[in-house]
């Protein structure tokens, strides 16, 4: 892991490919750690929560993009929230801290995960509301955290077959997240999609915050866990 961009306050950081990941061949997925004030703040003090989170992430997101604003324009940019979770990132907003825009258009598509018993796997149970709008041309920027990847994977599929529906032409792909390993095998299979459906997609881009957590299983050696939802350093 090397610096890739550096301030006073923020840094971003690029990643290799994770050892004993598969990776498509066609896949040129970037991924990134980044740290922040906000982001130190979420993972080191169990005391922000509520608004203080919230609002400590959706500027930790404006300082990334203050770095690095991964090509993304107001015009192409569509905020995709994957309900819930997705809207504590509040990257409607963090481009507007960041740039100052307000013409930059917000999606909205639910994506809930229930597992089928203590043992069982897990699978999309709630997703009947979304609003979705792309343009001729689409960027899509994206906040959630990721466990298992269900809820991503599924989300991702919906989009890229509504805008093969609607006609858009897809440009590119970030996505930060508090997450784990599946986060990458996830965003590497798009990515290659894309590249085969989409002529002139552009990049997918990953962005971790903080680290590329592991997630609890039920067999990890600590006492306080939710298996396949907790994110942890452990190891």
């Amino acid at each position: 892991m090397r610096p890739e961009t550096r301030s006073a306050a923020a840094a971003l950081y690029r990643l290799g490919v994770a050892p004993g990941r598969s990776v498509p061949p066609t896949s040129r997925l970037e991924e990134f750690v980044a740290s922040t004030p906000g982001t130190r703040r979420i993972v080191n003090d169990p005391a922000c929560i509520g608004v203080d989170y919230t609002s400590r992430l959706s500027n930790a997101c404006a300082d990334i993009l203050e770095l690095d604003s991964f090509g993304l324009t107001e015009r192409e940019t569509h905020v995709v929230n994957i309900l819930r979770g997705g809207l504590n990132y509040g990257l409607r907003e963090a481009l507007h801290t960041a740039f100052g825009w307000t013409r930059h258009a917000t999606c909205f598509l639910s994506a809930q995960r229930v597992c089928d018993g203590p043992e069982g796997a897990w699978r999309i149970d709630e997703n009947a509301y979304r609003k979705l709008y792309f343009g001729k041309s689409a960027s899509l920027l994206i906040g959630d955290v990721v466990a298992t990847g269900t809820s991503l994977r599924y989300a991702l599929d919906e989009l890229v077959s509504y805008a093969l529906r609607n006609g858009t032409a897809l440009r590119r792909i970030v996505f930060f997240t508090s997450g784990g390993e599946p986060a990458s095998e996830i965003l590497a299979k798009v990515d290659a999609r894309c590249r085969e459906l989409f002529p002139g997609y552009v990049r997918t881009v990953l962005i971790y915050l903080e680290g590329r957590f592991l997630m609890a299983r039920s067999d990890t050696p600590v006492t306080i866990r939710i298996p396949d939802t907790d994110l942890m350093r452990l190891g």
